[in-house]
């Protein structure tokens, strides 16, 4: 997605390449579809007409895109004399 965004962006799909990084909480997420920091870099560097990286400030990153509702996990796990899991 990220990929088919910049090209849009970029009017040049041929020359669109995505590095992945493979770090951040991004992973996973529904907000990898949105894709918003992914355009904006691309908007900035056609202004810059040069390679950018965009940081956003914590504030601006609570602010964007979509988020994974709150959760939590719960398991119930055996333990042997050792306190190796077993079951």
């Amino acid at each position: 997605m990220d990929r088919a965004n910049a090209a849009q962006v970029a009017d040049a799909s041929e020359k669109v390449q995505i590095h992945t990084t493979l770090a951040g909480r991004r992973v996973g997420g529904a907000r990898i579809r949105a894709s918003d920091f992914v355009r904006e870099a691309v908007h900035v560097a056609k202004v810059a007409k040069a390679p950018v990286k965009v940081v956003w400030t914590r504030e601006d990153d609570l602010k964007g895109g979509w988020y994974r509702p709150m959760w939590h996990d719960r398991f119930e796990a055996g333990l042997d004399a050792n306190g190796e899991p077993v079951a």
